[in-house]
């Protein structure tokens, strides 16, 4: 399915987020129910490898005011998806909020809004929203990194935006020669992505004290790692840590065994298949 901007206007003015979500952009239904963050009602409308969609209708012509948004924000990151996109609307559909963070390590949360008003073209939100398109060819290498990219390309096109992902590609490049063991190209291409994302995403994570309450938890299981193995032991670092973070923690639900518990700390369980364990 390619994209249509005109389609993708006419669901703004026409408030359908779920159908533009699903029907123009290629994401998928989030079936999970609805929730309350500091007294507002959000409902999960779509998503995509765990990038998450929240709708917040507000009961009147009253909407969150900046301060709150944030707020609801930080609820939603703590407690139900750490990268996520939240749509406010008021109960007349005249006008809509847009809002998305960026979280990058050491340094604050930076929020950034768009608006769409009832009888405005949308042609301005469109622009935006067809940048999180997902083609079905897209689908089968597609990580949370990948849709978190997309975001930031969408709601924040500035030069340190690019810097950052230029910088990524580079660390990716860099990294490729170095993998052994895998003959095929393109299998060693997807490894190099699929390793850094997941390294970047677990470095963001622990930014917010998520895992274990250690903003510098890779630090310190490294260093818990060299003390048994020794330094210089990167393999061991990745067969007997990160592995096991990767697959027995952030991708399995509690209760986990009691040895896992000991190694990993606490650690929660992250959706979204970018922590699953592939062949």
């Amino acid at each position: 399915m390619s994209v249509d901007i005109n389609r993708i206007r006419r669901r703004v003015r026409e408030f359908d987020l779920r159908g533009l979500f699903i029907e123009e952009l290629g994401w998928d239904y989030d079936r999970a129910k609805s929730f309350e963050a500091e007294g507002w009602t959000l409902q999960p409308i779509a998503q995509k490898r765990g990038f998450r969609v929240f709708h917040c209708a507000s009961p009147d012509d009253d909407m969150p005011d900046r301060a709150m948004r944030q707020k609801i924000d930080g609820q939603v990151a703590k407690n139900v998806a750490l990268e996520h996109l939240i749509v406010y609307t008021d109960a007349g559909n005249t006008q809509q909020v847009w809002q998305w963070a960026l979280r990058q390590p050491e340094t604050p949360v930076k929020y950034f809004t768009d608006r769409y008003e009832a009888g405005q073209s949308g042609q301005r939100l469109a622009e935006k929203l067809q940048r999180l398109h997902v083609s079905i060819d897209e689908e089968d290498r597609l990580t949370i990194i990948d849709v978190s990219q997309r975001a930031a390309q969408a709601f924040r096109r500035d030069k340190v935006t690019k810097k950052f992902y230029d910088r990524f590609a580079k660390e990716r490049e860099e990294l490729l020669p170095k993998i052994e063991g895998i003959p095929v190209e393109d299998d060693r291409d997807w490894y190099a992505s699929i390793m850094l994302n997941r390294l970047m995403f677990v470095y963001f994570v622990q930014q917010k004290g998520f895992l274990n309450n250690d903003p510098h938890y890779l630090q310190t299981k490294l260093r818990e790692v060299q003390q048994r193995q020794g330094r210089d032991q990167f393999y061991s670092f990745y067969r007997e840590f990160l592995l096991k973070l990767f697959h027995e923690g952030l991708a399995t639900q509690p209760p986990r065994p009691p040895e896992i518990e000991a190694l990993l700390g606490d650690v929660p369980y992250l959706n979204g298949g970018i922590f699953d364990q592939h062949q």
